[in-house]
């Protein structure tokens, strides 16, 4: 299950890859159109299903999945509800995955409410980033839970050279995550969170 698909190809990509089935799943009927003809076009739609749904309450029997992957995703749910019901439709032993903006960085949260920048969504709307207490009640409805917070300086070479790959990005990611290995309390810092639960 690719929850909250959006526009983004990740379901084809698993079905590309050796997936038997694979459902995009989004509440934007248009976004789920979008996966469709992105299927179609790569020779996939017999293994890419589109569903409109919201994950706090999905539209598929216990235990249907063996992994639930989401982008940017947890961060518009109402984790204490999203949590279980993932958790219901996962298979026992079944793996979830989440990245999604973490919500603790003072300065990253003044530029994302106060400041333009060219990829920035018109309306907040249920856009809220991830805070530890978000990731541990979604984590509870499962077996084990974990995470990690990625882009500790990285974000600075998105303002030094634009956004995307470069060496100053890469540079800057190597010595977060040795700054975070020294200093662990400083990932809460981080611009993503990668969210893991286990069934």
């Amino acid at each position: 299950l690719d929850l909250g698909c959006g526009y983004n190809p990740t379901s084809v990509y698993f079905a590309l890859a050796g997936s038997r089935k694979v459902y995009a799943g989004d509440v934007s009927l248009k976004a789920v159109k979008h996966i469709r003809s992105v299927a179609q076009m790569h020779g996939a739609a017999d293994r890419v299903s589109g569903v409109v749904l919201a994950a706090e309450q999905l539209p598929f029997p216990d235990e249907s999945f063996d992994i639930v992957h989401g982008e940017a995703v947890l961060h518009h749910l109402e984790t204490p509800l999203a949590g279980p019901e993932i958790a219901r439709v996962l298979r026992k032993g079944g793996k979830a995955g989440f990245k999604d903006p973490f919500g603790h960085n003072p300065l990253l949260e003044l530029v994302r409410d106060h400041f333009p920048y060219p990829w920035k969504p018109k309306v907040k709307g249920t856009d809220r980033p991830l805070k530890l207490k978000d990731i541990r009640d979604f984590g509870s409805a499962f077996s084990s839970w974990s995470y990690r917070g990625f882009g500790l300086f990285s974000p600075l070479a998105t303002l030094i050279v634009g956004r995307g790959d470069s060496e100053l990005f890469r540079l800057l990611h190597k010595f977060g995550a040795f700054v975070i290995m020294l200093w662990p309390y400083l990932e809460r810092y981080c611009r993503f969170v990668v969210t893991c639960v286990r069934k």
